[in-house]
């Protein structure tokens, strides 16, 4: 059994392309179709940052905001909630921010919540990203920005856009990665090993 470490509120795959760009999918075939991005790298918390920075946040909504940057992770640059509950109840304040968003269980390597129940929501878990601290998903930013240099790996992945839960992926994407040459029109991701994160992620039902 998975416990989260944390929740986020993540843009709904289909609204999270970056700006005014479409959200990332990938064309598989007539055989398994198309399927978008479902991973960790989804614009996390981007409504609950904009009206913070208007200044438009309720009180109550204003102290999470700032509990939730006061905790933020100290080996990871993403920002995760412990208390489910809470992050439930900013998400009602919005009706804006409940149609683009979901709220999202996430865990990291044997992180697990502090909080005294395993679950406070039942959740459906949906695969397995691969996050780089600084530089964000190698499934978004490598595998469906240029599936074409990381071909091996489109039909590992399920139709979450996740590579599935028994899967060690990060020594073959690293090995990748190296072989990619500048100018590749995609993100060129380090080698250091530390950086790399395993990313189980899941959706709160």
């Amino acid at each position: 059994m998975h416990s989260p470490s944390g929740y986020m509120i993540l843009r709904r795959p289909e609204f999270s392309g970056y700006a005014n760009a479409p959200a990332p999918c990938l064309e598989i075939g007539r055989a398994r179709g198309s399927f978008q991005y479902s991973g960790v790298d989804r614009l996390p918390w981007s409504d609950l940052d904009e009206a913070h920075y208007a200044g438009a946040l309720p009180e109550e909504v204003e102290a999470f905001w700032e509990e939730l940057n006061r905790t933020k992770l100290s080996w990871c640059d993403f920002r995760l909630a412990v208390s489910y509950q809470k992050t439930k109840a900013v998400l009602s304040y919005f009706a804006e921010l409940r149609e683009k968003n979901e709220i999202c269980a996430i865990q990291c390597g044997d992180r697990q919540s502090s909080s005294s129940k395993a679950f406070d929501s039942p959740v459906q878990w949906l695969g397995i990203d691969v996050y780089v601290h600084g530089y964000g998903s190698v499934i978004r930013g490598g595998v469906f920005q240029r599936p074409d240099l990381f071909s091996e790996f489109v039909p590992e992945l399920n139709r979450y856009g996740l590579f599935n839960l028994t899967e060690k992926p990060i020594p073959l994407l690293m090995e990748r990665c190296r072989a990619i040459s500048p100018g590749e029109n995609v993100e060129l991701f380090p080698q250091e090993r530390e950086l790399w994160q395993q990313v189980l992620v899941g959706r709160s039902l």
